[in-house]
C-alpha cells in the first residue's frame, strides 16, 4: 500500500555506504506510540518516562523508543502507517524518517489515520517551561 504524502517511505539524501535503520512495527498500546529521539542520557530518559506517564504510557511497555544517532536515518515498517498510530519525534526531523512533509514544531499533523508530533530535543524541552507547556497541550489533545 502506498501513501502519496509519504513519498513511498524512501529515504532521501542517504549516503551510499549507509543503510537506514529499520523500525519494525510493535503493538505498544492502543493506539501504538513510537517515540524517535537523539540518544538520551539518564535524566532525559527519566523526563521521557514522566511525559509518557502523563498520557498513561510506561517505558518499555506502552511505547517504543528508538534512539537515532546524529546523521543516521531510519525507515518505518509499513504497518506503522496502516494502523492508527502516534509518532512523536524529539529533535529528529521527520525527513530523517523519509517523510516529505513540513511539520511545525508542537503542532499535530494528522495523515492517513496517524498523528505526528515534532518537538525539540528532550534536552531543550527540559530547560524550558514554555516548551513543556506546549508539549503537554499537544499530548492532551492527542490523547483525548
Amino acid at each position: 500500500m502506498t501513501y502519496p504524502l509519504f513519498n513511498n517511505l524512501e529515504i532521501v539524501s542517504l549516503p551510499e555506504d549507509k543503510n537506514p535503520e529499520f523500525i519494525p512495527f510493535e503493538k505498544t498500546g492502543n493506539p501504538p506510540v513510537l517515540v524517535i529521539s537523539k540518544p538520551l542520557n539518564e535524566d532525559e530518559k527519566t523526563l521521557l518516562s514522566k511525559i509518557m506517564q502523563s498520557i498513561n504510557r510506561t517505558m518499555d511497555k506502552d511505547f517504543l523508543l528508538v534512539e537515532l544517532p546524529e546523521k543516521s536515518s531510519a525507515t518505518l515498517a509499513d504497518k506503522w502507517l496502516q494502523e492508527k498510530s502516534i509518532i512523536i519525534s524529539f529533535g529528529v526531523p521527520f525527513s530523517r524518517l523519509g517523510f516529505q512533509f513540513e511539520n511545525k514544531s508542537y503542532h499535530i499533523l494528522k495523515l492517513a489515520n496517524n498523528s505526528f508530533l515534532q518537538c525539540d530535543a528532550l534536552s531543550k524541552v527540559s530547560q524550558s517551561p514554555d516548551l513543556k507547556r506546549r508539549l503537554w497541550s499537544q499530548l492532551k489533545s492527542m490523547n483525548s
